[in-house]
Formats: C-alpha cells, sequence, structure tokens
C-alpha cells in the first residue's frame, strides 16, 4: 500500500517562514507475498510397482492475501499417477489452490505407482500473482530410491502328456526376465519325483539338486531347458518347478508352474510253456 514519510526542521532562533519546515513524501509498495513449497515422500526407497504418496505443503508467508496460487508437480514417466486428495491435474501437473490467506498452509497428497528402478526424483514449484520477495523456498524436490527388480517367469510342458509306462518323454522347461533390470543368480529348482528316471539335459541340471542354474538372464531374454525322463510309474504324475533370481521379483505369480501326465494302467504278461 501507499507508505508516507514525514519530516520536521526546528532550530532554537526565529523562523520566519515556516511554511517550509515541514515535508512529506509517499511510496506505493505493491502487494507482496511469500509463497513457501516443502515436499516430502512417505517411502524413500520403495519397490518397484509399490505406491508412494507424495505430501506438498504450500504456505504462505504474507505480509498480503496470495492470490492465483498455483503449483506445477509433473510427474516423470517413472512415476505412474493413481489418486490425489485436492484440485490437481495429473495430465498438466497443475495444482490450483486459489487465495491464500497470510500465515495459513495447505497440503495436496498424489499417490503414485513407481515404474522405474534408480533414482527418481520429483520437483515442485508454487507461483502467485502478487510479487514474492523470497523465492528461494518457491521450490523444492524429493528423491527416491528403487532397487533393482525383475520379473523371472517360468513356464512346464511335455511333449507327451499321456504316455506308457516305460516310455521316454520331453519335459521343455523355459525362463523368461520381463524386466526392467538384468537378473542375476536365476536357478531353476525341478526335482523330479521316483516316477520319473532322468536320462539326460541340454543344460547345466543337477540330477541329484534337481538345480538348473542360469546365470544372468537380461530383460525380455529367454532360456530353455529340457529333461529327457522314463516313466517308471502309473497314473497322474506331477512335476514341479520354480524359479528364482538375486534381485527383487515384483510378480511372484509367475514363478511357480507344473505339469502333468496320465500312464495308463500297465502290465507284463509274461507266458511260459512247458513240453510233457
Amino acid at each position: 500500500g501507499v507508505i508516507w514519510n514525514n519530516a520536521t526542521v526546528s532550530l532554537k532562533e526565529f523562523d520566519y517562514d515556516l511554511s517550509n519546515n515541514f515535508d512529506e513524501a509517499m511510496v506505493n509498495v505493491t502487494p507482496a507475498v511469500d509463497v513457501a513449497i516443502v515436499k516430502s515422500v512417505n517411502v524413500t526407497n520403495p519397490n518397484y510397482h509399490d505406491l508412494v504418496t507424495w505430501t506438498l505443503t504450500v504456505k504462505n508467508n504474507g505480509p498480503d492475501f496470495a492470490h492465483n496460487v498455483k503449483v506445477v508437480d509433473k510427474l516423470p514417466e517413472s512415476l505412474i499417477f493413481v489418486s490425489c486428495d485436492g484440485n490437481y491435474n495429473n495430465v498438466t501437473g497443475v495444482w490450483n489452490i486459489g487465495t491464500l490467506p497470510i500465515n495459513i498452509s495447505v497440503r495436496l497428497n498424489i499417490v503414485a505407482r513407481v515404474n522405474a528402478t534408480g533414482k527418481i526424483t520429483n520437483d515442485g514449484e508454487v507461483s502467485s500473482r502478487e510479487f514474492d520477495y523470497d523465492l528461494t523456498n518457491n521450490k523444492d524436490q524429493k528423491a527416491i530410491n528403487v532397487a533393482p527388480a525383475v520379473d523371472v517367469e517360468v513356464q512346464k510342458s511335455v511333449n507327451n502328456s499321456n504316455p506308457n509306462f516305460n516310455d521316454t518323454i520331453e519335459w521343455a522347461v523355459k525362463v523368461k526376465n520381463n524386466g526392467p533390470d538384468v537378473a542375476h543368480d536365476v536357478k531353476v529348482v525341478d526335482i523330479l519325483p521316483k516316477s520319473l528316471i532322468f536320462v539326460g539335459s541340454n543344460g547345466n541340471y543337477s540330477k541329484s539338486t534337481g538345480v538348473w542354474n542360469i546365470g544372468t538372464l537380461n530383460p525380455s531374454a529367454s532360456a530353455e531347458l529340457l529333461l529327457i525322463c522314463k516313466v517308471n510309474a502309473t497314473g497322474k504324475i506331477v512335476n514341479d518347478v520354480n524359479v528364482t533370481s538375486r534381485e527383487f521379483d515384483y510378480d511372484l505369480t509367475n514363478n511357480r508352474d507344473d505339469e502333468r501326465i496320465n500312464v495308463g494302467p500297465s502290465t507284463d504278461l509274461e507266458i511260459l510253456k512247458l513240453l510233457k
């Protein structure tokens, strides 16, 4: 607003002209505010695909009302918008606050799904219509660190689901890494039941432990193991398989699979003919 400054001069002697002993001047100061933003996150070390909540707190430190207050917080591609509790547009990244009185704070919570690994930084910036005399607190950012993640999946199949007793069959075990990172120490456990006699394989498979060591598997890469067995029982025979890796696996629903065969009844008829 308008600020007046008055000045008066006096002395001991007689002043024959008092009309110039007083003067004043004014300045017209435009409205001013200090809108500040603070950003926080509920989890600083989430896993891939976890939900995290970003909290934005905006305060007007005055001395005047702040109008047309808005925050720009555009989520990076590594964060997928899920929900919020305020007037936030996830497409433009704008949170429209409107008018903010002196010493009043408002808060917005944005829930997002983590869609990348490594360091993810989220920036927020606040502005208003009035002159802001302190721009050092108009921006804030927070970072999260996401550990490497993979989705290793396994699928099992057999070339003959209705073999006969003593037949030789071939089991196929296929492992794929759906990413987003490289999978290390990938191993598959496929312990054959006693009803299946191991004959051979095409990979680094141990028949005593049932472990197939794959090692490193790049994103979108696959590996396949063929197990040749002889059927040693009748009825239903189930063969289970499980895959693991060193990294965090965000989808455990596809880490296990099984396949079964149905072996019909079998006999060994023997005839013995005697001469009399």
